[in-house]
């Protein structure tokens, strides 16, 4: 019986969370050497231990971690090395798995690589080969972590059946943290791509969101063909800006702890600044 994906992330996140901070903070190039190294230990180690198995499922979950950190490191207009490295990482999975749980982990790796690199791939995979790697996963893989780059994908590209999944997916099993919020922004994707949304589509997803990331995507993302279907007026775009000034200073950190110390950094009355 194959590893259970719980049983994988606790054993895998918790010595990947300090490279996954770094990533996420935007100082990629500081998590290179570190997961590296940390990488090879953990592979030698299982292999000592015999552990098989999780050899296999560490090493093709890396091998996305591993994609997702030097891709971030490199400009994104860089098409030539961005195609270097989503060709060394699907090289990288090309290993033949020895276990089921191996066969999961690198069709996972495959398909998560494939949905976020998918714009700098010079041959771009059709639709029936993604959902093929979908279909492959147990039912425990398919989640929000696919739904929501398997989304974008289709958006950007105008892929419509794609499109469809992923809103059928989010309606079916809605994503645990903020399951509205993640259905208004794929509901407002999909009526956009079928020429349906509404103003009150827009209003809905304004007063729902509440994550910087979340306005950064609709400004980036949603934003521009909203304007092209002559949605977006200047009370709307006061919204927007208004929601996304509340975001940040939600965000602010105003506890009493943290007053006190920037009341201890201040200088005092007369001393030099």
């Amino acid at each position: 019986m194959p590893l259970t994906r719980q049983q994988f992330y606790d054993f895998y996140y918790p010595q990947v969370n300090e490279f996954l901070k770094l990533q996420h903070s935007g100082r990629d190039s500081m998590a290179v050497v570190p997961f590296e190294l940390w990488l090879e230990r953990c592979l030698a180690q299982l292999q000592a231990e015999g552990q098989d198995e999780l050899w296999e499922a560490v090493y093709y979950r890396s091998c996305f971690i591993r994609y997702n950190i030097w891709a971030r490191c490199v400009p994104s207009e860089d098409q030539a090395q961005q195609q270097q490295i989503i060709q060394r990482a699907l090289h990288d999975l090309q290993r033949p798995a020895q276990s089921e749980t191996g066969r999961i982990g690198a069709a996972y790796a495959r398909l998560a690589i494939l949905l976020v690199g998918y714009g700098n791939l010079a041959e771009k995979p059709q639709p029936a080969e993604l959902l093929d790697l979908i279909n492959s996963l147990p039912p425990e893989y398919q989640d929000h972590q696919i739904w929501h780059p398997l989304s974008v994908l289709a958006f950007d590209h105008n892929i419509p059946e794609l499109l469809d999944l992923a809103f059928e997916q989010e309606t079916i099993s809605p994503h645990s943290k903020f399951p509205q919020a993640a259905w208004q922004r794929i509901n407002l994707m999909y009526q956009i791509m079928n020429g349906k949304a509404t103003r009150k589509d827009v209003e809905e997803t304004l007063k729902i969101y509440h994550l910087p990331s979340q306005f950064n995507e609709l400004r980036r993302r949603m934003w521009p063909r909203l304007q092209d279907m002559g949605l977006i007026d200047r009370e709307l775009e006061r919204l927007l800006s208004t929601r996304e000034l509340e975001c940040i200073v939600t965000e602010v950190d105003f506890s009493q702890p943290r007053l006190e110390n920037i009341r201890n950094r201040a200088p005092e009355k007369g001393q030099a600044d």
